[in-house]
């Protein structure tokens, strides 16, 4: 299920953010799950990368997007080889140490289990406003300022 603000107001879907110190942390670090889900690392970084692959495929061109970040991320050495949208979650998050250590580096504190049970407006904000684009800049914010301020 697409978070949309329909999701988020007849509760279908929360929003949830964990605990960061950043703006930028909380840009990347946004979610939208099914209320009381009960969350560990890895429940944690595959609801990412679903939101991952609904800003790529919400995108004007899913295919440019997609390149995009596999563009952005590997000048960056934040991955080796591109992803695609079937191995994203698993090669962009679960197994890339380089992406979780720029996520610590945001300010993004992974600290589980959790069980989720009210949204958080700030998220259902930043999940329904931020493009891939807005994503991938703030991910890469501290290896090259390119975007945001």
């Amino acid at each position: 299920m697409k978070p949309s603000v329909e999701t988020f107001k007849n509760k279908e879907l929360i929003a949830w953010i964990p605990p960061t110190t950043s703006e930028i942390g909380k840009i990347i670090a946004a979610i939208a799950l099914t209320p009381n889900q009960v969350m560990d690392e890895m429940i944690y970084l595959k609801l990412l990368g679903d939101r991952v692959a609904w800003m790529i495929q919400e995108s004007e061109s899913p295919e440019n997007a997609l390149e995009y970040l596999n563009e952005i991320c590997i000048s960056d050495s934040l991955l080796m080889n591109p992803v695609n949208l079937q191995n994203l979650t698993v090669n962009l998050l679960m197994s890339n140490l380089a992406v979780q250590e720029q996520m610590s580096l945001q300010g993004i504190e992974m600290k589980f289990p959790i069980q989720v049970s009210k949204s958080n407006q700030q998220a259902e904000q930043i999940l329904l406003e931020t493009s891939l684009e807005n994503w991938t800049d703030a991910l890469t914010f501290h290896h090259n300022h390119h975007g945001l301020e």
